[in-house]
């Protein structure tokens, strides 16, 4: 999203804009929906009608790597553009062609250049490299054995490879001018981006660019962030108050959901309140429970029902 929002303020590109007016390596495929509708700013919501992701590949080593254009062949638009919210990695996929196109520089190289190193963001790179002399933390599975390290084509959904202090400077630049974007481009950053009529896809879970709204505190102040599950246990999450500053990184691997429990008690303990997504996870928990209970009770009246016929007999 900063990537985009960057060649925004160089008037290379237009939020509401076709998308497809920008892109020259690839096209979507006909759908029954009208393409023209899917813009970049409904891509950066998720609201382009844009199916969520191609297929995952256990990919382990680099010379393996699909290309970003293969790993495309899967996307279809699903919805009509801009009715409903469908989170989509592959709508953030495209945003990684979006940028090569209007750049004529490789995604990692646009990236590096002016999101990354202007932000200080020494220690972080989107392409993994053996002679960058960096250390990179073994990945467990869930039983403490040793992970593969996988390699995707789509760089822009998930192969960041940052640190604790180089992502506490990321959240840092949300809260100031900084040489990447200015304070008033930020905005829709922190800010709910979606219409008050606009179809919910959650009763208090509303969507800036890029970011999620996890809810508001009392004095009304936005809590934006993200998480994230890896290949399926290399789990992260990602909090900040822009108002106060405060904020909460977790990175975390050999779990599924760690990260997202910590950010679920920082949030009640900061904030009082759960997300939705919790609260969700809870209901079913709760039912769960309910239907088991009344099976046993029912289980437990047949059984006296039995017992009693035995008697009377």
């Amino acid at each position: 999203t900063w990537g985009v929002l960057n060649l925004v303020e160089e008037d290379k590109l237009d939020l509401d804009q076709p998308i497809e007016t920008y892109l020259s390596s690839w096209k979507f495929p006909p759908s029954e929906f009208d393409n023209s509708a899917i813009t970049t700013r409904r891509i950066l919501t998720h609201t382009a009608g844009i199916n969520r992701e191609g297929e995952f590949k256990q990919i382990t080593s680099p010379d393996s790597v699909e290309t970003i254009y293969e790993y495309l062949s899967m996307t279809k638009v699903v919805y009509p553009p801009g009715t409903s919210h469908n989170y989509s990695n592959n709508g953030y996929a495209i945003l990684q062609v979006l940028i090569e196109d209007i750049t004529d520089q490789s995604f990692e190289e646009y990236m590096t250049k002016n999101v990354l190193e202007p932000l200080g963001m020494t220690n972080s790179r989107f392409t993994w490299n053996d002679t960058l002399g960096l250390k990179m933390a073994t990945s467990y599975n869930q039983d403490r054995t040793v992970a593969p390290h996988f390699f995707y084509a789509e760089q822009s959904t998930g192969t960041l490879y940052s640190t604790i202090q180089d992502f506490t400077k990321f959240l840092q630049a949300h809260l100031s001018d900084n040489p990447v974007l200015k304070k008033e481009t930020q905005e829709p950053l922190k800010k709910n981006q979606l219409p008050e009529d606009f179809p919910s896809w959650s009763p208090n879970m509303d969507q800036a660019l890029g970011a999620k709204i996890y809810g508001r505190t009392t004095s009304d102040e936005n809590i934006i962030g993200h998480g994230g599950l890896g290949r399926w246990t290399v789990q992260n999450q990602v909090l900040l108050n822009p108002t106060t500053g405060d904020g909460l990184i977790v990175f975390s691997n050999g779990t599924f959901d760690y990260a997202s429990k910590l950010g679920d008690e920082w949030l009640f303990w900061k904030y009082g309140f759960i997300n939705y997504g919790t609260q969700m996870n809870n209901l079913n928990r709760i039912i769960m429970i309910l239907v088991i209970g009344y099976l046993i009770i029912i289980s437990l009246f047949w059984l006296r029902g039995i017992q009693k016929r035995k008697k009377s007999g």
